[in-house]
């Protein structure tokens, strides 16, 4: 089914199946659209300068004297946009730090389209207005919770992506931890939670030319590339993507901006006139205190790491990223100096190495004193020194060896002490 709904003769948008005549279209809504069309300036002056009825035909909206699919969920009446089944709605549900619900709103009298859409969920949800205050030095900043670019870009990523042979709401959870957005479908054919970043593909290309040409979206890419750029930029965690049979959930954790990366971003930016992908690898290597080239390409969905060494190859050439170790594990870092020539204040440290034996005694002492941890938990109480693949050799290697236990629980693994007492504890 999927495969039929990717691939079908004549894509659903091109549909007149509900023989909605050009006549019926909501008068208001083709004007404003004709006229932003007009007005923009991704549009050729050739499609400009044509009558109001070529230009619906040019983008789709009609065909003969029948308004399509795309046309009725664009520009057409309420009654017809209804009648459809699957023209977009939405809900926006709030929870407390106790998991009781304190909000919610809903989008289903299919009054708006889906342009309209994005704009009255950003207006109407008052959490999205929220603001941090960043203090940097003496002075405090301002900086939104929710950056209006991105949770537009979400939006409007969910609204072009999603299949519309299925109907479903978009619903947007809030809790105190994290904003997660549900979009009914899968995602595209070739499309995998892993590749996302790097794999481009337009499950409804009509839509995405309209939208592009409003200038709403950048019709060459997914999108989520603007997303890991805006993120990274304000030095918080990119977007978790994952899929069900039927849905698919993007995940954004709630913190606070990093005023360290946001002015190294920045400053870096304006000294060498980086590109998005450099931003996007200077942000992930400024994460922490060192990546691997092979952990750099896994990040962003890339086959090999030779495909980012280039990359990383021209931001040293910049002076802004530094290496230590060889061959394959060595890790790609922001030295302090790099912050401090720039002229921001703050840095990462360098990263430090540590045996692999000495790592197995720390290891080994964390789990006689933690007993039933799970790899995060131990991972974060030895320190991001270490990195989390390094971590998890060493607990695969002190299992092999009976110094330790791995236990199976519904969420992974936990691990604990076999006996009373490490034979060598790292304290010692």
């Amino acid at each position: 089914m999927r495969l039929k709904s990717a691939y079908s003769s004549q894509p659903w948008e091109a549909l007149t199946s509900t023989r909605v005549p050009r006549s019926q279209v909501d008068k208001d809504k083709q004007r404003q659209l004709v006229a932003k069309l007009r007005a923009s300036g991704k549009v050729r002056e050739s499609v400009k300068g044509k009558s109001a009825r070529q230009i619906l035909d040019h983008y789709v909206l009609a065909d003969g004297e029948c308004l399509t699919n795309l046309g009725v969920v664009c520009i057409g009446r309420r009654s017809d946009r209804a009648k459809l089944g699957v023209a977009p709605t939405a809900q926006f549900i709030k929870w407390d730090e106790r998991g009781n619900k304190t909000n919610k709103m809903v989008w289903h009298d299919h009054d708006l389209s889906p342009m309209e859409l994005v704009d009255d969920i950003w207006n109407s949800v008052p959490d999205f207005k929220e603001i941090y205050e960043v203090i940097e030095g003496m002075a405090v900043r301002h900086v939104p919770a929710f950056n209006e670019d991105l949770i537009r870009e979400i939006l409007i990523n969910a609204l072009v992506h999603r299949p519309y042979t299925q109907g479903g709401d978009i619903f947007i959870k809030l809790t105190p931890e994290k904003l997660e957005i549900t979009n009914p479908g899968s995602l595209p054919t070739g499309v995998t939670p892993e590749n996302v970043l790097q794999t481009t593909v337009r499950r409804n290309e009509n839509m995405a030319k309209l939208f592009h040409d409003l200038n709403l979206m950048e019709k060459e890419g997914s999108g989520f590339d603007k997303m890991y750029d805006i993120l990274l930029s304000q030095g918080r965690p990119v977007p978790k993507v994952s899929e069900s049979h039927n849905t698919v959930i993007l995940t954004l954790e709630r913190c606070p901006p990093d005023s360290t990366v946001v002015n190294f971003i920045s400053a870096a930016s304006g000294a060498h006139s980086l590109r998005q992908m450099d931003r996007i690898v200077l942000g992930l290597i400024t994460e922490g205190t060192g990546i691997t080239a092979r952990s750099l390409a896994k990040r962003l969905g890339m086959d090999s790491a030779a495909e980012v060494k280039e990359r990383i190859e021209h931001l040293s050439n910049l002076n802004l990223v530094s290496t230590s170790g060889k061959g394959s594990g060595r890790k790609y870092f922001v030295d302090p100096e790099t912050f401090q020539n720039l002229g921001v204040q703050g840095s990462r440290s360098k990263p430090v190495h540590i045996e692999p034996h000495r790592l197995a005694a720390f290891v080994e002492e964390d789990v006689y004193l933690y007993p039933m941890s799970r790899i995060g938990e131990i991972h974060a109480r030895i320190g991001d020194a270490v990195s989390r693949s390094a971590m998890s050799r060493i607990l695969s290697r002190l299992v092999e060896q009976g110094r330790i236990v791995a236990e199976k629980d519904t969420k992974g693994r936990r691990y604990r002490f076999p006996s009373s007492k490490p034979a060598n504890r790292a304290g010692d």
